[in-house]
């Protein structure tokens, strides 16, 4: 007896945000779109650029977004972890959006961060207000959960400017090879500088970790920069860094 493990819907689905926020023919593939039907009929409602195949979505922007209403509920209902995303899609678009949270509390706390950035949106209890659209600012942001982590990320590269993401390690427990995924230009070149941002206790931690395992470009790579950074100049490294700082989270140090 065979099964096929179904593609992950969330992750997809945040691709797919990204591609309408600033994708030119971006192709999300291996994803099965009747899984996506929830958020494939709210972005045809915004205006959306997309395109529906058997087991792909392409999507691109556009400026003509439109606001929609948004309520989030249990499978086949528009999903809770794409509402925090989508919110900084629904930024960028014309006139009013309003989303109901019906599934978690404190699912908007990715809002006072997008506000910083300069959106404009206001929440009581269980509802948000978005007006839009506004031109979003790089800030120092933090990631305070995993969702809240891909909303912000999304704004980060719609932003004019700089932005940094606080414990960014939260975001790469939803997202596969998310900075292999995230990390290319226009022209489809890598951008050949990372910076994760951590404690100066597991700043150290990780010095320590890589110099046991012997790895010697990673210690020769890593440089200090203020408050409590770790920039790097390879991929597979932030990537790795980020990996472990998501497993000191969990445990009380480095096994």
């Amino acid at each position: 007896c065979f099964h096929n493990i179904i593609p992950d819907r969330i992750e997809a689905g945040t691709y797919i945000i990204l591609g309408c926020l600033m994708g030119t023919f971006l192709r999300i593939d291996n994803i099965n779109p009747n899984h996506l039907v929830s958020l494939t009929d709210k972005l045809t409602l915004m205006n959306a650029d997309i395109e529906i195949n058997d087991e792909c979505i392409v999507a691109n922007a556009n400026d003509n977004l439109m606001g929609i209403d948004i309520k989030t509920g249990g499978y086949p209902e528009f999903p809770t972890d794409l509402q925090q995303p989508i919110v900084t899609l629904l930024s960028q678009a014309h006139g009013k959006s309003e989303v109901n949270e019906t599934i978690y509390e404190n699912r908007f706390m990715n809002i006072p961060y997008l506000n910083k950035m300069g959106a404009n949106i206001n929440t009581k209890e269980r509802f948000a207000t978005i007006l839009g659209p506004n031109k979003l600012k790089g800030m120092e942001v933090e990631a305070t959960d995993l969702r809240a982590g891909a909303s912000l990320l999304l704004a980060a590269l719609k932003a004019e400017g700089k932005t940094t993401i606080l414990h960014a390690e939260y975001i790469l427990r939803g997202y596969e090879d998310l900075i292999e995924e995230t990390t290319q230009d226009e022209d489809g070149d890598e951008i050949q500088q990372y910076k994760v941002i951590t404690t100066p206790e597991n700043f150290q931690k990780v010095v320590e970790f890589f110099d046991k395992q012997g790895i010697k470009p990673v210690s020769e790579e890593l440089t200090r920069v203020p408050e409590n950074s770790i920039e790097v100049m390879d991929k597979k490294i932030a990537t790795n860094i980020m990996r472990l700082l998501n497993n000191l989270e969990e445990h009380d140090d480095v096994q």
